[in-house]
């Protein structure tokens, strides 16, 4: 009966080292899927980048261009909004900075400029937009901005 007894609890401590070892293995994938779904966003939205830049060059000019020109920056943006599609598909959207105002947890201020007029902070104009994660409430890239700052 002792036999028993002990076989069945070094089972039940092997088991249970095992449930141990496969909940950290599950672990480590789910890091690992998220690290590389996060550096495919980030792909993502430098590509996004890049499109809006090129479109806004080709609309600058537009004129010297044609309508070959107008033709290629519509392209661009066609190209520009399915990405974004496919990106709110995942429940990823761009971050709208709230109130005009740089928050730390949503923005990085890449310059600052004098404007007596408005309080310091305010957000003067969005370099690259910030993206979140909305089914996780997550922010995966904050938003650069411009802001106003008065000596």
């Amino acid at each position: 009966m002792n036999d028993i007894k002990q076989y069945l609890r070094d089972r039940l401590a092997t088991f249970q080292r095992r449930i141990v070892e496969l909940e950290q293995e599950s672990r480590r994938r789910e890091d690992e899927s998220q690290a590389a779904r996060l550096a495919l966003y980030n792909g993502i939205f430098e590509a996004v980048d890049a499109l809006s830049s090129l479109a806004a060059s080709i609309e600058r000019r537009g004129d010297e261009l044609g309508r070959s020109g107008k033709r290629l920056a519509g392209n661009v943006q066609a190209i520009r909004r399915k990405l974004l599609r496919t990106l709110e598909e995942q429940h990823i959207v761009e971050l709208s900075v709230t109130a005009g105002k740089a928050t730390l947890e949503a923005c990085t201020v890449v310059e600052t400029r004098p404007a007596a007029e408005l309080p310091n902070t305010t957000i003067l104009n969005v370099v690259r937009p910030g993206y979140v994660d909305q089914a996780r409430n997550r922010i995966l890239r904050k938003a650069e901005v411009i802001t106003v700052r008065n000596q």
